[in-house]
């Protein structure tokens, strides 16, 4: 069964890796797992909304970007036939 960490120690150890003390030497000092240090890390970026982009979510973005290019020429163009609907209606 794994070992239970409280809170608080995953906090003051992400402190220490935060300040830039290796992975590996808080790992050493603290007797604590590299890959544990790492996964409370990542759940930490989670958690924050500051984890890196996944090839998923990069992709997402990237179809995101391109449908509000897409929306942007469409709402340019109505607002131009919006411009010369007035004088077409007054002639």
């Amino acid at each position: 069964m794994p070992k239970r960490y409280s809170e608080d120690i995953r906090r003051k150890v992400l402190e220490l890796v935060s300040t830039g003390r290796t992975v590996a030497r808080v790992s050493a000092d603290l007797g604590i797992a590299e890959q544990t240090i790492y996964n409370w890390r990542r759940q930490e970026l989670l958690a924050s909304g500051h984890a890196p982009l996944t090839y998923t979510g990069l992709t997402e973005l990237l179809e995101a970007r391109r449908r509000i290019t897409e929306l942007e020429r469409e709402l340019s163009r109505l607002r131009g036939v919006g411009e010369q609907l007035p004088h077409a209606v007054s002639r």
